[in-house]
């Protein structure tokens, strides 16, 4: 199965981004084709958070609101993820200083409440399903984060 040039590009940037190697451009390069390609959205947003952890808040309304919006958007979520899971896989041994910006207590910095709040506290991973129905835009992609780079 071919996947075009768009979709080399973004495996090709992925990788680079996993490795470290010039992420400004290849955050560039993901930005330019992230609005034709549902994979490009999600892989830009996700490595953005992590090259630019204070994009965290802004990134997940962006986030949010496509899948909010988007049924193509979920219903090819979850593979979307597995297949950025895959290649972080293939690929993370060279990724020596990669942030974690997940929580440590599980509670991200728009918490009041606690009610709106559906993140996985203790890291012992949350389903997709359960992405796809947060209520809070900054724990949803924190939720993504921890799926695509802990697998679980």
């Amino acid at each position: 199965m071919a996947i075009g040039v768009k979709g080399a590009l973004c495996y090709k940037a992925c990788k680079n981004l996993i490795r470290g190697n010039t992420p400004t451009w290849q955050l560039h390069i993901l930005r330019n084709i992230a609005q034709d390609d549902d994979l490009c959205f999600l892989a830009y947003y996700v490595f953005k958070t992590h090259y630019e952890p204070s994009s965290l808040q802004q990134n997940g309304q962006i986030v949010h609101q496509k899948i909010s919006e988007s049924s193509k958007f979920r219903f090819e979520f979850e593979s979307n993820c597995r297949a950025l899971n895959g290649r972080y896989r293939k690929y993370n041994r060279f990724w020596y200083d990669r942030p974690d910006i997940f929580p440590q207590n599980g509670v991200c910095s728009s918490y009041v409440s606690g009610k709106a709040h559906n993140m996985d506290p203790y890291g012992v991973g949350c389903r997709y399903k359960e992405i796809l129905a947060a209520t809070c835009s900054e724990c949803m992609l924190l939720m993504i984060n921890y799926k695509i780079f802990r697998g679980y």
